[in-house]
Formats: C-alpha cells, structure tokens, sequence
C-alpha cells in the first residue's frame, strides 16, 4: 500500500503517531480505512518516527532562523521561547529548538493559558477572511457575476460587506461568536452560489 501521493492519509498517520510519541517511546498506531478502505495498524518507535520525518523538523528550524532574520534579531536578544502548536511536543523538535537557542528552556505555563485560545481565535479569524475573500473572488469571475440575477449579487454583496465590518470591528470575538456571525453570510451565499456552480 503505498499512500505517498494521498497527503490526507499521511496526515492521518502522522498525526496519530505525534499524539502518541510525544509521551513514549513506542506506539502501536491503527487507523480505520486509512487509505481505499484498507484499515492500517503498525508499531513504531520513537527514533523511527524522527527518522522518518526530520526533512520536517528541518523546515521547522529553518522558519525559525528565517524570522530571526527578518526580525534582524540575533538569537541571545530572545528573551523567552514559547512554544505553540501540535509539532513542538515532539521531544526532537524540542530538542532542535533547545539547541538552536543555547539550552534556553521554554514557556510553557503561557501556553496553556493565553496563547492556544489566542493562536485559535486568530485562526478562526484567518478562516473567516479567507471565506469571505473567496466568496468575494467567486464575485469577480466574470462568468458567475453573469449568472447571477441583480438581487442575488445584492444581497451576497451586502452579506461580504457586513462580514468584513463586522470582522474588522470585533477582533477580539470569541470563536464561537465568529462561528456565529459566519452563519448569516453562509445562509445567504451559500443557496445563490450553489445554483450556478
């Protein structure tokens, strides 16, 4: 079964395997129907699991020197280095990150209570910018904006207009308050768009 070319299966896998290695050394990994309706179970090992993605954890460490650079910061001006996101509790990026930063140790007391729920917001906000500019750029095409009777390209019009104000108004909006607002937008375009497309 080769899955190289199905990025959602690798995901699947990958993801299971981090959950588990982050806290041990050996995993059993079993995934329903990972890939053609083939249920997949294996075991790996910590240092395999490495192995198998430190092109990853490169990437990782290159972003990293990329925003030192771009910050013209040098890596003893960091004062702390706080950690975010399912990747950093991998011990090998942890490991490569303590490394990079002279055994600086991490902040991680911060991250469970202001960061994750600010770094969620902040992507369900990206979300929502994103799902009003595609909206916006599915109004630009041409061949849709003739489709569309003059009420319709109204009413979704006025829907974007609404989102974006009331996106750039309240950027400290819950997610749930986003997930909220974005229902008003969708019930409107979603119906017009569907029709044409």
């Amino acid at each position: 079964m080769d899955i190289s070319g199905n990025p959602r299966a690798l995901w699947r896998l990958r993801t299971k395997a981090k959950r588990m290695l982050s806290f041990t050394t050996k995993t059993e990994v079993e995934n329903d129907s990972l890939f053609e309706g083939i249920d997949f179970y294996s075991t790996i090992t910590r240092a395999r699991f490495e192995e198998l993605n430190m092109d990853f954890f490169t990437k990782c460490m290159e972003i990293v020197e990329k925003c030192l650079k771009d910050a013209k910061m040098k890596k003893s001006m960091v004062d702390d280095v706080v950690l975010v996101g399912g990747s950093t509790r991998i011990p090998e990026v942890q490991q490569l990150l303590r490394d990079c930063f002279n055994g600086k140790e991490f902040c991680k007391a911060l991250i469970q209570m202001k960061l994750l729920p600010m770094v969620q917001l902040f992507k369900q906000q990206s979300w929502l910018a994103r799902e009003i500019s595609s909206v916006r750029n599915a109004m630009k095409d041409e061949k849709i904006s003739a489709e569309l009777p003059p009420a319709d390209k109204e009413k979704i019009e006025d829907a974007i207009e609404q989102a974006i104000k009331w996106l750039n108004a309240d950027q400290l909006a819950e997610a749930y308050e986003i997930e909220d607002e974005m229902k008003e937008p969708e019930s409107i375009c979603k119906p017009v768009i569907s029709k044409i497309c």
